[in-house]
């Protein structure tokens, strides 16, 4: 069985620049496709195709949104892989939306997220509040799993499913606008001292601040893919 391990998600972060890339505009979200030729060896040259999803030219997203499309992607081409494991017939774009690694670009609304290295404590403003911040220091914490959570989490949203219509634009931004709709309705972030939210989420790391002006990259790349290895420790190194 797939597991997510085997991908690779995460983020990079820099001052904004309108890419001059050439695109095919999608409902609200732009597709680009880029080539690249990458060896591990000099006998295993492979070609292979990133698919770049840019919502630059729409200015800031909310971060709920921008989380969402990870996760339509991501679900989609595990669902793929999960019937080939299973023996099921894929048609032709089944398997080519398998194979697609994708870059997402995206400039979000001021958020701060806590990955699984931080705890409440790296928020010192908490410390200002009447009880010490014993309120918002559980709603945020990694075991909370209370309906006032604040929380992005997949396993949260029981009730989205990925359709498998592979290369629809409008039904990827339909699955994505669920995903979102459903995240902010039962998500309940703790708010910054800016008014800013702050969600516990999945990845690693610490605290992080994504705001306007900011370009932020998610990379969703299968490290079982011949032109990469499944370590993660490789690919930060690349």
């Amino acid at each position: 069985r797939p597991r997510r391990c085997s991908f690779i998600s995460m983020s990079y972060s820099g001052q904004l620049r309108k890419p001059s890339l050439s695109s095919v505009c999608h409902h609200n979200i732009t597709t680009h496709r880029s080539k690249s030729t990458y060896s591990i060896n000099d006998n295993d040259v492979k070609n292979h195709s990133v698919h770049v999803r840019s919502a630059l030219s729409n200015g800031p997203i909310p971060y709920e949104k921008g989380w969402a499309w990870q996760h339509v992607l991501l679900n989609r081409r595990m669902n793929n892989m999960r019937r080939q494991e299973k023996c099921e017939t894929l048609d032709g774009n089944d398997i080519i939306e398998q194979e697609k690694d994708w870059i997402l670009m995206f400039e979000h609304h001021p958020v701060y997220t806590l990955g699984r290295g931080a705890t409440e404590d790296y928020l010192t403003f908490l410390n200002n509040e009447p009880d010490g911040g014993l309120e918002k220091r559980k709603r945020l914490s990694r075991k909370y799993r209370g309906e006032d959570a604040s929380r992005l989490n997949i396993d949260r949203f029981q009730k989205h499913k990925t359709s498998g219509i592979t290369d629809n634009p409008f039904v990827e931004q339909n699955e994505v606008d669920e995903l979102a709709n459903q995240s902010m309705c039962k998500s309940q972030p703790v708010l910054a001292p800016n008014g800013s939210p702050i969600y516990r989420i999945e990845r690693g790391g610490e605290v992080t601040y994504h705001g306007p002006g900011q370009l932020v990259m998610y990379p969703l790349l299968n490290l079982k893919h011949p032109n990469y290895q499944q370590d993660l420790h490789w690919y930060l190194r690349q």
